[in-house]
């Protein structure tokens, strides 16, 4: 996925961005440039913002709750896997069928099981490959989650507090095998967490609150 002319301009570009909530403001004149293979971390308290965010940085609609201005524009070749707070799977459908779906949009049937299958290894579900979702533990769950959106060939990866699940002596595997991947893959990362040593952790360039407005 290596591309030389993403290396010198900004993926995502963030100018005097500003967002209300129900006349509660939550950016304000807020600008920020992410580059290629970047890994941006955002740390800030529940309701300053920063799912709104990514939601806007994946191109998700809001509802008319909100009031912005501002720009927030991203590369035209920027396609995105988003990791959610919540897994969001299909329940009734095995681990390997959910991290296959979406790449059967991109690849045959064989690149898309051989693609899905590696990204589940490396989260430590190869045990699970064949269980329905729906018996799997929230911290395996969110692993799913994670494996999914490594497996589809994004640019751009935006995960939502992806470590919340997972037990404190597990947490830092996944996370040093995330950081791994992000370099193996060159993806660039964006990725909210209230922890400021997992962002330490994944060495990311941290934005906080205070930045916002």
């Amino acid at each position: 996925m290596s591309d030389n002319s993403f290396t010198h301009i900004p993926l995502i570009h963030i100018e005097n961005f500003s967002l209300k909530e129900n006349y509660n403001v939550l950016f304000k004149d807020f600008n920020l440039d992410i580059f290629y293979n970047e890994i941006i971390g955002l740390s800030a308290p529940t309701g300053s913002g920063k799912t709104t965010l990514l939601n806007l940085i994946a191109g998700l609609s809001l509802s008319s709750d909100f009031e912005k201005s501002g720009v927030i524009s991203v590369h035209d070749d920027m396609s995105v896997s988003y990791v959610f707070q919540e897994p969001r799977l299909l329940e009734n459908q095995s681990v390997l069928k959910n991290v296959m779906l979406p790449l059967l949009n991109v690849y045959d049937k064989q690149t898309a099981k051989k693609k899905a299958e590696y990204f589940i290894q490396k989260f430590d579900l190869g045990t699970k490959i064949n269980q329905l979702c729906k018996n799997l533990s929230g911290g395996e769950k969110q692993r799913v989650s994670i494996a999914r959106a490594f497996a589809y060939p994004s640019r751009l990866l935006l995960l939502d507090e992806p470590f919340h699940s997972q037990d404190e002596n597990k947490k830092q595997k996944f996370i040093t095998e995330t950081v791994n991947l992000i370099k193996i893959e060159q993806r660039t990362c964006i990725i909210v967490s209230h922890d400021k040593e997992e962002l330490k952790a994944m060495n990311a360039r941290i934005i906080t609150d205070r930045e916002f407005k």
